[in-house]
């Protein structure tokens, strides 16, 4: 796993891989690797929209329980999951905020 992490390419869906890398550790209860990992984290060196890193560093706060981010996460204006969403947006697709099960 530490060589899939140190490869992650620095691009929106390697951000979202290493994001879901975190909430795997958080579903194993291993708080020291989230923590290292979220530590080591430099959103700077991810090629990520604005809107794109702001609505996956919320919702990790809120998986997490750094903060209750509610509100902001169940406004449809805030979800921006991609920086391809403007392709599902004619869907009217649900966002369903699920906890992380451990």
């Amino acid at each position: 796993m530490n060589s899939l992490i140190r490869n992650i390419p620095k691009t929106e869906d390697g951000l979202i891989l290493y994001l879901n890398i975190i909430y795997y550790y958080e579903a194993l209860n291993d708080r020291t690797k989230v923590i290292q990992l979220l530590n080591n984290l430099n959103t700077a060196k991810f090629k990520v929209s604005d809107k794109v890193l702001t609505y996956y560093l919320r919702l990790t706060n809120h998986l997490l329980g750094f903060k209750d981010e509610t509100v902001f996460l169940s406004q449809p204006k805030n979800v921006h999951t991609s920086s391809y969403q403007w392709v599902y947006k004619p869907l009217n697709i649900q966002e369903e905020l699920k906890g992380i099960v451990k």
